[in-house]
């Protein structure tokens, strides 16, 4: 999972089994905002807007990823459930710049089809709650 905010990206440290992660800010003036984003390939990005202050500590909750993002467009559409299903049943294919495997397991199956279709019609980035 990649973060980024006005300071650039940082990647890490990140515990994915539970969702955590940290980074420090740079010297920053009191009411600095910064957009947070988390994403992974495949998946719509999440972003969060937040204020920051010298020396604050802030937790914030772990973002969604909607999954289904076949083709890396920014949107999940018929062309992620097109690649998927021309390529169902294989080990995955390229679809643009992504992969018909969309949740990584080896194979195209009902699990890159059922995820693609309950997250169709978004588009990203999506709001970090």
């Amino acid at each position: 999972m990649d973060v980024s905010g006005g300071f650039g990206s940082v990647a890490g440290p990140f515990d994915p089994n539970q969702g955590l992660f940290s980074l420090s800010v740079p010297v920053i003036a009191a009411g600095t905002t910064y957009t947070l984003t988390a994403s992974h390939d495949l998946y719509l990005p999440s972003q969060k807007v937040i204020t920051v202050f010298p020396g604050g500590t802030y937790v914030q909750t772990t973002p969604t990823l909607l999954g289904g993002d076949a083709d890396n467009s920014g949107a999940i559409s018929i062309v992620d459930l097109s690649c998927i299903g021309s390529t169902f049943g294989g080990p995955g294919a390229a679809c643009g710049s992504g992969n018909s495997d969309v949740n990584a397991d080896g194979a195209v199956n009902i699990f890159d089809l059922v995820m693609t279709g309950a997250n169709y019609g978004q588009s990203g980035p999506q709001a970090w709650p």
